[in-house]
């Protein structure tokens, strides 16, 4: 998941509100090298229903892909603070690549 940078605060805040507000676990977006913004995204409270909104969605052009809230929230709070975490380039942040990132991490350390 991409965004622009400007979106960042309006995105962390809608993101930590869908979570503790709505209940939703999962943020579903278009996989593309285009930033989205917050109509671009879809929150859902359980796996199965984001599956199938992506599967639904995606076609030969997009593809649809979905990341937990609340890990996307944490990196990008964590982010604010230790701008060494922000995946950014040309004014564009990739949310999606922060919590690839963080993943592969945490799986290599558990492995040690």
């Amino acid at each position: 998941m991409k965004i622009r940078i400007e979106d960042y605060e309006e995105v962390l805040e809608y993101l930590m509100k869908q979570r503790w507000e709505g209940g939703d676990e999962l943020i579903a977006f278009c996989d593309s090298n285009s930033p989205v913004d917050r109509q671009g995204m879809h929150t859902f409270s359980t796996a199965e229903a984001a599956a199938e909104f992506c599967y639904e969605m995606t076609t030969d052009v997009a593809r649809f892909d979905y990341i937990a809230i609340r890990m996307a929230y944490r990196l990008m709070s964590d982010a604010k603070n230790d701008l060494d975490k922000l995946m950014h380039s040309n004014g564009i942040v990739d949310i999606g690549g922060m919590v690839t990132n963080y993943l592969t991490s945490a799986k290599k350390k558990k492995t040690k």
